[in-house]
Order: C-alpha cells, then structure tokens, then sequence
C-alpha cells in the first residue's frame, strides 16, 4: 500500500472496504460469462430434468402445455433479471484485499508501487485479522480462481470467484454485505448524491500488524519514515526492508572455474 494509506491506517485505525464495482475487474461479482447465458439456461433445465425429486413439477408443467422449450426460453428470461440485479448487488458488496504467500511477490510490489515506490506492506495471519476485526459478520476467505469459458460460479458466492488470469493475486478478502435497512438506504442516498461510497471498520492496529516490510523500490530514508510514523501512533512491530532489496551472489562460470583450478595446480597466481 502508499504510506498515504498506510499513515491513514495508524491514524483512523480502521480498514476501508470497497464496493466490488469500483475494482477495475469488470468480472468483479460475476457468476460467469453474459455470451454463455443461453448455454446456463439450458443447463439449468437439463438438470432440472434429470432430476428424480422433479417429476412432478415436469409432469404440472407439462400438463399445462409448457414444454422444454418454453422453459428453457424462461430460465433466460431469469437469468437476465438476475444479471440485471447483480450489477446492483456490486455496488452493495465491499471488500479489502489481502495477498496470501509464503514469500513475496515481485509482481505484488510492482502493481501497488508501481507509481509511488515509497511504499509498505502488512503482514498478518488469518487468525490476527480475525481477531483485529472481531466483527462476526465479517466473512474472510480466499478467492477461487476458475475458468469462466467453461465454468459458472454458484448462486450467493459470486464475491468469493475470479478468472484465472488473476490467479497470481492470491488473494484474501475481507467482506460485507449489509442488511441493516438504515444502513442500506444511507448507502442508496450515498450513491444518488454521487458521493464516492465506502465502509470503514474498527481495527485494533497491534493485533492486526506482525511485520511491516519496506519496498524495494523505496530509498533508504523511507525506512526511518515509515518507523517514525509508527512510533507517533504507538504502533511498536518490526520495519525490515523487502528481502527482493538483498545483494546477490554471483559464482564462476565451468570455463572460468576450469581455468582457476588449472592455475591453482600449476602455482600460478588467480586471475580474473
């Protein structure tokens, strides 16, 4: 993140979330591809009639003249309304994400430091931002990567799916979606006065921060900074620099090598 938003973390002590249709990621919500909708429709009743437990329902359809084909014609119509409304579900499902790894990631760095290499990243554990959040509405989990030429993601989980070209993410999310009435409509009229919308949740910052690393694209007073701000806000963690940041080794190449361990026979002296 930007030492901007890392700065306004210390200080407000809370995790901004976003709706899912401000994300670049024109997918974000999806439950698969729109030019596959005919394709799921079909699928849906296929299903529904291969299914003994529907029988009966197959046979009242039936028996009021509403044939495969008028069904099917039905599930479309559906699945469009459903469209419709899952563009609206978007904009009333927020997240903070999170990069899942053992190590870290070149490409991560790269796309949140990119045009601002004073940058840090957080590290935490599950359980920590679990207990730093200590909402029990909060879902947290990890994003499933699949192939949406071939795959449709399951009704009511549509937040929890990306397309594998996302798949170097890894990603972790925190989510909510709000049902409280007075909460949903300080949000609709949010949205009708074309304020920028966000939901902001009380972090405990110590139990939430393990390490703070620096990027390796930051100088080097970068690192005094950042422990400096943490200092004024009572935050003592660790501040390494980013490990990508650490000098190489180099060895020898065979001839070279070859070339050494010839001279060392001979008494010569070593030479580059």
């Amino acid at each position: 993140m930007s030492f901007a938003k890392f700065a306004a973390l210390l200080h407000d002590k809370q995790l901004v979330l976003s709706p899912l249709h401000m994300f670049e990621d024109p997918f974000e919500g999806a439950g698969g591809k729109a030019c596959n909708m005919e394709k799921l429709g079909d699928a849906i009743i296929d299903t529904f009639h291969s299914l003994d437990s529907a029988k009966d329902g197959i046979e009242e359809l039936e028996a009021r003249n509403i044939g495969i084909d008028k069904q099917k014609e039905v599930a479309r119509l559906w699945l469009k309304v459903g469209d419709d409304y899952g563009h609206v579900n978007r904009m009333y499902t927020f997240v903070n994400c999170w990069h899942e790894n053992e190590t870290e990631s070149e490409a991560m760095w790269k796309l949140y430091t990119a045009h601002q290499p004073e940058g840090v990243a957080i590290q935490t554990t599950y359980g920590a931002l679990r207990k730093a959040i200590n909402q029990p509405e909060i879902q947290i989990g990890r994003i499933t990567y699949e192939n949406f030429d071939v795959a449709f993601m399951p009704g009511d989980s549509y937040g929890w799916y990306k397309r594998k070209s996302f798949e170097h993410e890894r990603e972790v999310r925190v989510m909510i979606e709000p049902d409280d009435p007075e909460h949903l409509k300080q949000i609709e009229d949010a949205y009708k006065k074309k304020h920028q919308v966000r939901i902001s949740l009380d972090v405990d910052i110590k139990a939430l921060v393990e390490n703070v690393f620096v990027s390796p694209y930051a100088n080097d007073w970068f690192k005094e900074l950042v422990e400096k701000e943490m200092k004024a806000c009572g935050l003592d963690k660790p501040v390494v620099y980013s490990k990508m940041n650490e000098q190489a080794l180099f060895f020898f190449s065979r001839r070279q090598l070859r070339q050494m361990w010839k001279s060392t026979l001979e008494g010569k002296n070593l030479n580059k």
